[in-house]
């Protein structure tokens, strides 16, 4: 009897379980995406020099100017949001590789909100930068 109780609270519960998985993988994905693009503006203030934002493949990398000879080394990455279930989206015109400059802003400056979308099965959030190059944290309007 208590085995078949069981059985049903846990066929109950399992449902659930799968929501707050996926859900907590979405924000983590959100989270990761969220730092390295923070991540590729503040590397272009430190160095007072570009950096770049490369997306591609499920994969997001920062590379950064460095030195007098403008050499361009790795600063952040490969983060892979495959290895978690997610996909990573360039939404639009958002560019491939996105290039903040001394002043940690896009440049070029876009026509519009730049969108990346994380998705899984059932599941999408989308994260967008100004553009002056600021995630914006709650949707996408101004």
């Amino acid at each position: 009897m208590v085995v078949v109780v069981t059985g049903i609270l846990f066929a109950m519960t399992l449902p659930r379980f799968s929501t707050i998985k996926n859900a907590s993988t979405l924000r983590g994905g959100r989270q990761q995406l969220s730092s390295i693009i923070g991540s590729a503006r503040a590397a272009a203030l430190l160095k007072g020099k570009s950096s770049v934002l490369v997306t591609g493949a499920n994969i997001a990398t920062v590379w950064a100017q460095t030195g007098l000879a403008g050499n361009w080394v790795r600063v952040a990455g490969p983060v892979r949001f495959d290895a978690t279930g997610l996909t990573l989206t360039a939404l639009g015109d958002t560019p491939a590789a996105l290039v903040f400059d001394a002043r940690g802003l896009v440049s070029p400056v876009p026509a519009e909100i730049l969108k990346y979308e994380l998705s899984m099965p059932g599941y999408a959030d989308t994260i967008c930068v100004s553009r002056a190059g600021v995630i914006m944290q709650k949707g996408c309007t101004l």
